[in-house]
Protein backbone atom coordinates (compact mmCIF):
# COMPACT_ATOMS: atom_id res chain seq x y z
CA UNK A 1 0.00 0.00 0.00
CA UNK A 2 1.10 3.61 -0.27
CA UNK A 3 3.26 5.02 2.40
CA UNK A 4 0.78 7.05 4.79
CA UNK A 5 0.52 11.39 4.69
CA UNK A 6 1.87 13.62 7.21
CA UNK A 7 -1.60 14.98 8.44
CA UNK A 8 -0.42 17.39 10.85
CA UNK A 9 0.67 19.71 7.87
CA UNK A 10 -3.00 19.11 5.91
CA UNK A 11 -5.26 19.88 8.69
CA UNK A 12 -7.32 22.88 7.70
CA UNK A 13 -9.88 23.00 10.73
CA UNK A 14 -9.42 22.94 14.52
CA UNK A 15 -12.03 22.13 17.34
CA UNK A 16 -12.88 25.16 19.35
CA UNK A 17 -11.86 22.93 22.39
CA UNK A 18 -11.60 18.96 23.73
CA UNK A 19 -15.00 19.59 25.57
CA UNK A 20 -16.73 20.17 22.20
CA UNK A 21 -15.70 16.85 21.11
CA UNK A 22 -17.65 13.46 21.61
CA UNK A 23 -16.14 10.74 24.48
CA UNK A 24 -15.08 8.65 21.18
CA UNK A 25 -15.58 8.58 17.40
CA UNK A 26 -16.49 5.45 15.21
CA UNK A 27 -16.00 3.76 11.57
CA UNK A 28 -18.57 1.74 10.75
CA UNK A 29 -16.30 -1.26 8.06
CA UNK A 30 -16.97 -4.06 6.16
CA UNK A 31 -15.37 -7.32 6.05
CA UNK A 32 -16.50 -8.57 2.87
CA UNK A 33 -14.74 -8.57 -0.77
CA UNK A 34 -11.74 -6.38 -0.79
CA UNK A 35 -12.79 -3.87 1.79
CA UNK A 36 -11.51 -6.93 4.06
CA UNK A 37 -7.77 -5.94 3.49
CA UNK A 38 -8.29 -2.16 4.00
CA UNK A 39 -9.93 -2.55 7.22
CA UNK A 40 -7.75 -5.63 8.13
CA UNK A 41 -4.95 -2.93 7.48
CA UNK A 42 -6.58 -0.06 9.58
CA UNK A 43 -5.87 -2.22 12.86
CA UNK A 44 -2.62 -3.86 12.06
CA UNK A 45 -0.93 0.01 10.95
CA UNK A 46 -2.94 2.34 12.30
CA UNK A 47 -4.20 4.14 9.14
CA UNK A 48 -6.67 5.72 8.06
CA UNK A 49 -8.01 6.78 4.02
CA UNK A 50 -8.88 9.73 3.83
CA UNK A 51 -11.08 10.16 0.26
CA UNK A 52 -11.94 12.88 -2.03
CA UNK A 53 -14.65 14.77 -1.57
CA UNK A 54 -15.04 13.98 -5.20
CA UNK A 55 -16.08 10.64 -4.52
CA UNK A 56 -18.49 11.03 -2.51
CA UNK A 57 -21.90 9.14 -2.67
CA UNK A 58 -23.78 12.16 -2.60
CA UNK A 59 -23.35 14.99 -5.19
CA UNK A 60 -24.81 17.90 -3.54
CA UNK A 61 -22.10 16.88 -0.42
CA UNK A 62 -19.18 19.39 -0.24
CA UNK A 63 -21.00 21.09 -3.41
CA UNK A 64 -22.25 24.33 -2.13
CA UNK A 65 -23.82 27.38 -4.13
CA UNK A 66 -22.32 30.16 -5.08
CA UNK A 67 -23.08 34.33 -4.91
CA UNK A 68 -21.39 37.15 -5.65
CA UNK A 69 -24.33 39.29 -4.47
CA UNK A 70 -23.24 43.51 -3.47
CA UNK A 71 -21.43 46.17 -4.34
CA UNK A 72 -19.44 46.52 -6.90
CA UNK A 73 -16.30 48.00 -4.64
CA UNK A 74 -16.87 44.74 -2.84
CA UNK A 75 -16.91 42.95 -5.69
CA UNK A 76 -13.26 44.61 -6.70
CA UNK A 77 -11.99 44.34 -3.74
CA UNK A 78 -13.17 40.50 -3.42
CA UNK A 79 -11.82 39.67 -6.97
CA UNK A 80 -8.37 41.43 -6.11
CA UNK A 81 -8.54 39.02 -2.94
CA UNK A 82 -9.18 35.59 -4.60
CA UNK A 83 -7.08 36.42 -7.46
CA UNK A 84 -3.73 37.57 -5.12
CA UNK A 85 -4.00 34.60 -3.89
CA UNK A 86 -4.40 32.24 -6.94
CA UNK A 87 -2.06 33.91 -8.93
CA UNK A 88 0.79 34.80 -6.65
CA UNK A 89 4.18 35.87 -8.64
CA UNK A 90 1.85 36.76 -11.58
CA UNK A 91 2.86 40.42 -12.98
CA UNK A 92 0.54 43.25 -10.95
CA UNK A 93 -0.67 44.50 -14.46
CA UNK A 94 -2.40 41.10 -15.37
CA UNK A 95 -3.92 40.39 -11.94
CA UNK A 96 -5.31 43.81 -12.41
CA UNK A 97 -6.74 43.18 -15.92
CA UNK A 98 -7.85 39.58 -14.11
CA UNK A 99 -9.86 41.79 -12.08
CA UNK A 100 -11.49 43.96 -14.73
CA UNK A 101 -12.71 40.90 -16.73
CA UNK A 102 -13.68 38.96 -13.62
CA UNK A 103 -16.46 42.32 -12.93
CA UNK A 104 -17.52 41.74 -16.68
CA UNK A 105 -18.34 38.21 -16.71
CA UNK A 106 -22.14 37.14 -16.87
CA UNK A 107 -23.72 35.33 -13.84
CA UNK A 108 -23.98 32.02 -15.75
CA UNK A 109 -20.10 32.27 -16.01
CA UNK A 110 -19.32 33.24 -12.57
CA UNK A 111 -21.01 30.12 -11.31
CA UNK A 112 -19.39 27.79 -13.98
CA UNK A 113 -16.13 29.30 -12.98
CA UNK A 114 -16.75 28.97 -9.11
CA UNK A 115 -17.34 25.36 -9.82
CA UNK A 116 -14.97 24.32 -11.93
CA UNK A 117 -12.82 26.09 -8.71
CA UNK A 118 -14.70 23.73 -6.30
CA UNK A 119 -14.42 20.64 -8.64
CA UNK A 120 -10.14 21.78 -8.61
CA UNK A 121 -10.28 22.21 -5.06
CA UNK A 122 -11.89 18.94 -4.39
CA UNK A 123 -9.28 16.89 -5.81
CA UNK A 124 -6.87 18.10 -3.40
CA UNK A 125 -8.68 17.63 -0.60
CA UNK A 126 -9.11 15.08 1.47
CA UNK A 127 -11.70 13.74 4.48
CA UNK A 128 -12.20 11.42 7.08
CA UNK A 129 -15.93 10.70 7.80
CA UNK A 130 -16.52 9.40 11.62
CA UNK A 131 -19.66 8.57 13.10
CA UNK A 132 -20.17 9.63 16.99
CA UNK A 133 -22.72 6.95 17.77
CA UNK A 134 -21.75 3.07 17.41
CA UNK A 135 -25.25 1.21 17.42
CA UNK A 136 -27.69 2.98 14.35
CA UNK A 137 -29.16 -0.14 12.25
CA UNK A 138 -28.55 2.35 8.98
CA UNK A 139 -25.34 3.09 9.11
CA UNK A 140 -24.31 -0.70 10.07
CA UNK A 141 -26.70 -1.18 6.85
CA UNK A 142 -24.70 0.88 5.00
CA UNK A 143 -21.29 0.73 6.02
CA UNK A 144 -20.69 -2.51 7.88
CA UNK A 145 -22.46 -5.05 5.39
CA UNK A 146 -25.86 -5.59 6.83
CA UNK A 147 -24.07 -6.29 10.74
CA UNK A 148 -21.96 -9.04 8.92
CA UNK A 149 -18.85 -5.93 9.37
CA UNK A 150 -17.76 -4.29 12.48
CA UNK A 151 -17.58 -0.50 14.24
CA UNK A 152 -14.16 0.83 15.22
CA UNK A 153 -13.97 2.84 18.29
CA UNK A 154 -11.64 5.61 18.52
CA UNK A 155 -10.44 7.68 21.63
CA UNK A 156 -9.78 11.62 20.74
CA UNK A 157 -8.26 12.34 24.10
CA UNK A 158 -6.56 10.21 26.40
CA UNK A 159 -5.78 11.26 29.54
CA UNK A 160 -3.21 8.28 30.47
CA UNK A 161 -1.13 8.97 27.43
CA UNK A 162 2.53 10.88 27.83
CA UNK A 163 2.52 14.59 26.50
CA UNK A 164 4.19 14.34 23.38
CA UNK A 165 1.43 11.00 22.42
CA UNK A 166 -1.31 13.94 23.01
CA UNK A 167 0.08 16.08 20.58
CA UNK A 168 -0.34 13.66 17.93
CA UNK A 169 -3.80 12.80 18.65
CA UNK A 170 -5.61 14.17 15.27
CA UNK A 171 -9.15 13.71 16.77
CA UNK A 172 -8.96 16.65 17.96
CA UNK A 173 -9.38 17.99 15.22
CA UNK A 174 -12.66 16.69 13.69
CA UNK A 175 -15.67 18.85 13.51
CA UNK A 176 -19.34 18.26 13.75
CA UNK A 177 -20.93 18.44 10.19
CA UNK A 178 -24.29 20.58 10.16
CA UNK A 179 -27.06 19.39 8.85
CA UNK A 180 -29.67 21.55 6.54
CA UNK A 181 -32.90 21.68 4.24
CA UNK A 182 -30.93 24.00 2.19
CA UNK A 183 -28.35 23.78 0.00
CA UNK A 184 -25.82 26.44 1.69
CA UNK A 185 -24.72 29.29 -0.27
CA UNK A 186 -21.30 31.04 -0.44
CA UNK A 187 -20.96 34.65 -0.91
CA UNK A 188 -17.55 35.19 -2.24
CA UNK A 189 -17.42 38.99 -1.01
CA UNK A 190 -18.71 38.38 2.39
CA UNK A 191 -17.85 34.94 3.45
CA UNK A 192 -14.61 34.48 4.88
CA UNK A 193 -11.79 31.05 4.77
CA UNK A 194 -13.84 29.60 7.97
CA UNK A 195 -17.08 30.24 6.52
CA UNK A 196 -15.97 28.80 3.24
CA UNK A 197 -15.10 25.53 4.92
CA UNK A 198 -18.38 25.21 7.12
CA UNK A 199 -20.14 25.78 4.33
CA UNK A 200 -18.63 24.12 1.84
CA UNK A 201 -17.18 20.75 3.61
CA UNK A 202 -18.97 20.46 6.83
CA UNK A 203 -22.58 21.47 5.64
CA UNK A 204 -24.85 18.30 4.73
CA UNK A 205 -28.61 17.63 3.69
CA UNK A 206 -30.90 16.80 6.76
CA UNK A 207 -31.70 13.65 5.64
CA UNK A 208 -27.99 12.39 6.51
CA UNK A 209 -28.95 13.72 9.88
CA UNK A 210 -28.66 9.58 11.50
CA UNK A 211 -24.88 9.61 10.45
CA UNK A 212 -24.09 12.55 13.23
CA UNK A 213 -20.76 12.53 11.18
CA UNK A 214 -17.67 14.42 12.30
CA UNK A 215 -14.89 15.39 9.86
CA UNK A 216 -11.47 15.78 9.68
CA UNK A 217 -10.15 17.73 7.06
CA UNK A 218 -7.45 17.44 4.99
CA UNK A 219 -6.16 20.46 2.65
CA UNK A 220 -4.19 20.56 -0.37
CA UNK A 221 -2.45 17.36 -0.05
CA UNK A 222 -5.10 15.02 -1.74
CA UNK A 223 -6.54 11.59 -0.59
CA UNK A 224 -4.70 8.93 0.54
CA UNK A 225 -3.70 7.13 4.00
CA UNK A 226 -3.21 8.95 7.36
CA UNK A 227 -1.57 7.76 10.02
CA UNK A 228 -3.02 7.92 13.73
CA UNK A 229 -1.98 7.49 16.71
CA UNK A 230 -1.92 3.62 18.07
CA UNK A 231 -3.77 4.38 21.50
CA UNK A 232 -6.28 6.36 19.92
CA UNK A 233 -8.01 2.94 17.92
CA UNK A 234 -9.29 1.34 21.54
CA UNK A 235 -12.37 -0.40 20.73
CA UNK A 236 -14.20 -2.65 18.39
CA UNK A 237 -17.87 -3.79 17.98
CA UNK A 238 -18.80 -6.83 16.08
CA UNK A 239 -22.13 -6.92 13.77
CA UNK A 240 -24.76 -9.05 14.97
CA UNK A 241 -24.30 -10.93 11.85
CA UNK A 242 -20.54 -11.75 11.68
CA UNK A 243 -18.92 -14.57 10.95
CA UNK A 244 -17.26 -17.04 12.73
CA UNK A 245 -14.18 -16.90 10.27
CA UNK A 246 -14.05 -13.34 10.33
CA UNK A 247 -14.29 -13.02 14.06
CA UNK A 248 -11.50 -15.15 14.56
CA UNK A 249 -9.57 -12.80 11.93
CA UNK A 250 -10.18 -10.03 13.20
CA UNK A 251 -9.70 -11.09 17.29
CA UNK A 252 -6.05 -12.27 15.81
CA UNK A 253 -5.04 -8.93 14.68
CA UNK A 254 -6.46 -7.52 17.66
CA UNK A 255 -3.58 -9.86 20.06
CA UNK A 256 -0.94 -8.51 18.29
CA UNK A 257 -1.67 -4.64 19.07
CA UNK A 258 0.70 -3.09 22.47
CA UNK A 259 -2.63 -1.23 23.76
CA UNK A 260 -5.61 -2.77 25.08
CA UNK A 261 -9.09 -3.18 23.15
CA UNK A 262 -12.70 -3.30 24.38
CA UNK A 263 -14.56 -5.66 22.39
CA UNK A 264 -18.46 -5.68 22.21
CA UNK A 265 -21.08 -7.60 20.54
CA UNK A 266 -24.03 -6.18 19.37
CA UNK A 267 -27.56 -8.29 19.92
CA UNK A 268 -30.73 -7.14 18.39
CA UNK A 269 -33.88 -5.78 20.90
CA UNK A 270 -36.24 -8.82 21.17
CA UNK A 271 -38.87 -6.51 20.99
CA UNK A 272 -37.88 -2.77 19.40
CA UNK A 273 -35.98 -1.75 16.50
CA UNK A 274 -32.91 -1.41 18.30
CA UNK A 275 -29.67 -2.58 18.80
CA UNK A 276 -27.75 -3.27 21.98
CA UNK A 277 -23.83 -3.46 22.54
CA UNK A 278 -22.91 -6.06 25.23
CA UNK A 279 -18.92 -6.23 26.37
CA UNK A 280 -16.96 -9.02 26.51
Amino acid sequence: MDKPKNYAITVAVTALTIDDLPPHFYKYRSLNGDAKKFTHDIILNNRLFWPSPANFNDPFDCSPAYSNQGSKLKQQFAYRKMINDHFRGHLKAEKKARVAEALRVAPEVFQARMAENRRRTMSETAVCCLSSVPDNILMWTHYASADEGICLRFTPVNKNADFFIKQLMHFEFAHPVEYSSQRPVINVLKDDNDEHLRLALLTKADFWSYEHEWRMIGYRKGPGLFDFPEVCFDGIIFGARVSTEDRDEVMALIMKRRFPIDVFDTEFDPTQFRLHLVKR
